[in-house]
Parts: structure tokens; sequence; C-alpha cells
């Protein structure tokens, strides 16, 4: 098994010979087949045992099944339940305990891959007291709970699990990928335009980093210091957004591992409540970006609650659309019904799709329209993510400028590498989608 060579600190130092080493069937650096230096070892027997007996995520039946598909009565329940007691931001959430079991798991992994795992070999002086930061994010875990998991807490707890799982991705396998493929200015940000993060067409030219990751963690010392720099004061988006969220007492969070489809934000789009996304992997493409673990829950949170002076986004929509029906006495849950019934009649349209391409189109299409924000004030082009009314959604999908601007996303990659018959299928979808919305309007 190849080490890689003494890391100095600087890019400029990895030499022409490390790639000399060739290692065949790398487990942790890309899908293809190129060099590597960190390539996994027989782990021991007992942590072999342990991880698959004991590590394996649990399906979270709240975040990806009764959530989802009874958005209106579980929002409800738990909206209600915080209203009686004033508000109160720690209300009790046993509905997490899922969430955060598969994050007690997901940490036992990272121990195991750390300890003799696929990460073993990166491990330098940084990583002595990483035993030590583990154990101060279990106790955490284990206080959540004794509190019947408080919301507010479980909330603050999440960017600090998120920091310390950044911090441990970049140092063993974003900084090391830099190194070793001599990528160049990763300072910047790249847009993805293919699933390969490091490429290079010759020694002459070196490719660009294209991940996108917090680039606060590279100056942080220890896993002990990623978990102390989340909280209010530490500035980074997604310590900001979780402090937004929790100012307004009408937005509920939901965190999960699940993965989610396009049709899962369609349907809880009529409550506001949203899933925020935890991964258990180095990178997720999404939005045309490949984001790291926490530019992962970042993005989600932003996709949530935006940021302060920033335009509207999901909450900023729907909460304001309620406040506004409330004032002319017309009850939230009259109005969540009525948006739940249009999701209904829309996702109807998507499972009788006359094959799966159009029904992947249709899919995509909604969420666009139910989730993304697309702005453009030069050309007079300016929307929120529109709720489930149907004048506003065909006003959208009916714009001029909707098709060309979507059909470019679509092909950089923003909804993820799309079969050829899926893009053809897309402008035939949004006559499907116009045709029921007319019904509906």
């Amino acid at each position: 098994n190849a080490k890689a060579p003494k890391d100095t600190g600087l890019i400029s130092t990895w030499s022409n010979a490390s790639q000399e080493k060739v290692i065949k069937n790398p487990k942790c650096w890309t899908s293809e087949d190129k060099l590597g230096v960190n390539m996994m070892e027989q782990p021991c027997q007992i942590h072999t045992d342990q991880f698959r007996a004991k590590n394996q995520m649990l399906a979270d039946d709240f975040g990806g099944n009764i959530f989802p598909n009874n958005p209106v009565k579980t929002y409800l329940s738990m909206w209600r339940h915080r209203s009686r007691e004033g508000k109160n931001p720690d209300f009790p959430y046993p509905e997490i305990r899922f969430c955060l079991e598969n994050i007690r798991r997901h940490i036992n992994r990272m121990e195991h891959r750390l300890c003799c795992g696929e990460y073993c070999h990166q491990l330098d002086d940084r990583f002595k007291n990483i035993g030590e930061c583990f154990k101060i994010l279990l106790e955490d875990l284990v206080n959540l709970e004794k509190g019947n998991f408080p919301y507010e807490k479980c909330m603050i707890f999440l960017p600090k699990f998120v920091h310390v799982l950044e911090w441990i991705t970049y140092f063993t396998i974003t900084r090391p990928e830099i190194y070793f493929y001599e990528i160049a200015d990763y300072d910047n940000v790249f847009r993805a335009i293919s699933g390969k993060r490091g490429e290079s067409k010759g020694r002459e030219e070196r490719a660009k980093y294209r991940a996108q990751f917090n680039k606060s963690v590279t100056a942080w010392k220890d896993g002990i210091e990623a978990y102390k720099r989340a909280g209010n004061s530490c500035g980074c988006m997604a310590c900001q957004r979780i402090a937004l969220s929790l100012k307004n007492s009408e937005i509920i969070l939901v965190p999960t591992y699940e993965e989610l489809s396009f049709v899962y934000f369609t349907k809880i789009r009529p409550v506001p409540m949203f899933a925020i996304g935890l991964i258990d992997l180095p990178y997720l493409l999404a939005d045309g970006f490949e984001y790291s673990p926490y530019e992962f829950f970042a993005h989600d949170l932003f996709h949530t609650v935006g940021q302060s002076g920033g335009g509207k986004q999901l909450s900023q929509t729907i909460c304001e659309t309620v406040k506004e029906f409330e004032k002319k006495k017309i009850d939230r849950e009259i109005l969540f019904n009525i948006w739940n019934e249009n999701t209904q009649i829309l996702i109807n349209t998507i499972r009788t799709a006359r094959n799966e391409h159009e029904a992947k189109a249709l899919a995509i299409l909604l969420f666009v329209v139910l989730h993304e924000p697309a702005q453009d004030l030069e050309n007079d082009y300016n929307f929120s993510p529109a709720l489930p009314e149907p004048k506003t959604i065909y006003s959208r999908l009916s714009d001029a400028k909707f098709m060309p601007k979507f059909l470019t996303k679509a092909n950089e990659f923003f909804f993820g590498v799309l079969d050829p018959q899926v893009i053809n299928a897309l402008d035939p979808a949004k006559f499907i989608l116009l045709d029921t919305l007319k019904r509906l309007k």
C-alpha cells in the first residue's frame, strides 16, 4: 500500500514522483480509474463487526415517510404544540430521534474510517484528539435524548456536527485531492461540468477544483476547534441560517439523511416545514455544483430561509401568504389543505405519465417552479418559489423566458445528469402541466 508524501502545506511541493506509484482499485478518490494514495486496507475485525452490526443507517420513518405523506396534519400538530408552549423554541421534538440516531452511527463510521479504514493513512498530528471530539458529540446526543429532544438545542447541535464532519472531509479527502492532482485555485467557486472533481489535460495545465467546501475549515487546527466555532457568533452560512429559522416560530426544520426525490419537495410545499439534508459522502452534486457535507447542509438552509437582506425563499413566500390570508379571517388549516389538494392533483400527472422519461420531466418541472427562485433583473425575469396555486404556477411556466433558462440549467447538470430522453420530454411535459393547471384555475 502506498502512502501519501509528507504534507508540507504547500501545493507546489507535490512532486511528479508522487504519481509514479501506481495503485489499483482506488476506493476514496473518484469513480474513475485514476491514481490515488489513500487506499483502504483490510480493517481490523472488531471494527468490521461493529460497523456491520451497529452502524448501518436507519430508515427515517418520520422525515422520509410520515411527514411527506401527510404534511398538513404533521405540521399543524407540531405547530400547535409549539404554540401551546408559548411559541417555545425548545418544544419537545422526539420525531428527530431517527436523524440523531443516524448521526450517532455516522460518528461511529467516521471513527472507524480514521482508526483502521480508508482514512487511516491520512492521519497526522491534527487528528490526535479526534477521539475527544467524537466523545463531545456523542455526549451532546445523549443530553438531547435525555431532554426529550428540545427543538432549538437540536437545531443548534446540527452545525456543530456538520463543522466537524467538514473538517474531517477536508483533511482526509479534499486537501489530499488538491495536492495529489495538482489542482489550482480552490479558493474560487467553479461550475461542475461533470461528475469528476480533478481532471487535468496535461502536465502543463493544472485542473481547477470543482467542489464547493467551507474555506474557513482550512484554518481550524483540530476537530474540537471546528466544533467550538459553530454558534451564533460563528458568522458562517449554516449558523446564520439556523439562527434565522429559529427566529421564525412558523418554521419547523426536518433534518434527514433520506435521499429526497423531486416529488418529495412538491409533496411538502403546502406547509412551512422544510427538509434539510445531511450526507455521509465527501461530495454530492446539487444545483450544478458538487457540495461538501457542510455546503450541502447550508444550501438546503438557503432554500429554506435565504439570508439576511436576500430575496424571498421557501419560508418567506409561504409565511407571508399565510399572514395575509389570516388577516382576511381565513384559517391556515383551510389554506394548507387547499394547497395540499393542488399538489396531489399535480403529482397525479406524474403517476399517470406515459413513460418514465415523461414522469421525471414532470417531476423536475414542478420541483423548479415550487422550489427554485429565478432572478434575472436585467431581463425583467424575477420569480420567488411558487406556492401550490394554479395561477402562480401557470404564470411562471407560461413565461416566454422560462423554458430557455430552464433547459440551460438542465444541460449544465443543475438537476443531475439527465438522460437525453428526459431532456427531450421537458417541453411536452410543460404543456401537460399547463393543461392540468387550466382545469384547476
